[in-house]
């Protein structure tokens, strides 16, 4: 056997395993993300359940602020699983048209469902985490970049 096949065999080998430890890496997150989903899924349950009670005693201010600490609570969360589905397109090495959603490879210049242009940008550090976030003008609430309602109030960002 030459030198070529053995490097071209171990190259392989490589490879595949890179690319099962991805698929662990995936699987990983996806699991964080459904135990996330059933937290909210339990969370919205008893938010309702509290409203019924207020409901039924006539006494809405009673649970207020235990319904509304529920659905800050249920934003983080949503915010969480926003992160981990980044991580995922990471890893997979994929992002996100901001155009129209469509799922691109990283190294992609145009998106081919709508032709949106991704600009290569170098900014700087400082720069860079100030534009992962973005800042909800009615309640100071801070966002993902990409996020069209605030997590914190539902406020719509133009």
């Amino acid at each position: 056997m030459s030198n070529g096949f053995l490097d071209k065999l171990k190259q392989g080998a490589t490879e595949a395993s890179k690319k099962a430890q991805v698929t662990i890496e995936i699987n990983k997150i996806r699991s964080q993300i459904q135990g996330h989903e059933q937290t909210i899924q339990t969370s919205l349950y008893e938010i309702g359940k509290l409203v019924y009670s207020s409901f039924e005693h006539d006494n809405f201010a009673e649970n207020e602020s235990e319904i509304f600490s529920s659905c800050r609570d249920i934003s983080s969360i949503k915010k969480d699983i926003l992160m981990l589905e980044y991580k995922i397109k990471e890893l997979r090495d994929e992002k996100e048209c901001p155009t129209c959603s469509s799922i691109c490879t990283s190294e992609t210049k145009f998106c081919s469902n709508c032709g949106h242009s991704f600009q290569v940008e170098t900014p700087s550090p400082a720069s860079e985490e100030e534009a992962a976030i973005k800042h909800c003008t009615n309640c100071g609430t801070q966002n993902d970049a990409k996020a069209k309602f605030c997590g914190g109030c539902g406020n719509h960002f133009s």
